[in-house]
């Protein structure tokens, strides 16, 4: 994954956030019942917000916060509420940012993914909607 190699704020990764956000919304309809779909919404702005709180913490924190990241992503998935692809895409991430050799460079590091993954999320949102007016549903 190009991810592991270069920075969260590098356009080509930004550019991912697109393709990471349509890729989910593809494998959640693949799985998905209907009751599936907002409950999937639901743990992607979980994990969104769950992101966003790692960041202005002590580095310690924020590492602990991040391997929480991780555990309470391999739950979802263990649940079906969110793709094998998603626990991927989290556990490179956070293999990144805790792989940063000093506090600097981590909160520099953290600061770039929260970035990324609003992007991520906004794209996840926008594919949502789009899948949900094709089928014909309402937005809500």
């Amino acid at each position: 994954m190009e991810i592991a190699d270069r920075s969260f704020a590098d356009d080509v990764i930004m550019r991912l956030t697109r393709d990471l956000g349509e890729s989910l919304v593809r494998s959640q309809r693949a799985q998905a019942r209907g009751e599936n779909k907002e409950n999937a919404k639901a743990q992607v702005r979980k994990f969104y917000n769950l992101v966003r709180v790692t960041q202005g913490t002590s580095p310690e924190v924020s590492r602990v916060k991040l391997r929480t990241l991780q555990a309470q992503t391999a739950y979802a998935v263990a649940r079906r509420t969110l793709s094998e692809d998603f626990k991927d895409f989290i556990d490179t991430s956070v293999k990144k940012i805790l792989s940063t050799p000093d506090a600097h460079t981590l909160d520099k590091t953290l600061s770039e993914f929260v970035t990324f993954f609003e992007s991520f999320f906004a794209y996840y949102y926008y594919q949502l909607e789009m899948d949900r007016g094709q089928q014909g549903g309402k937005r809500r």
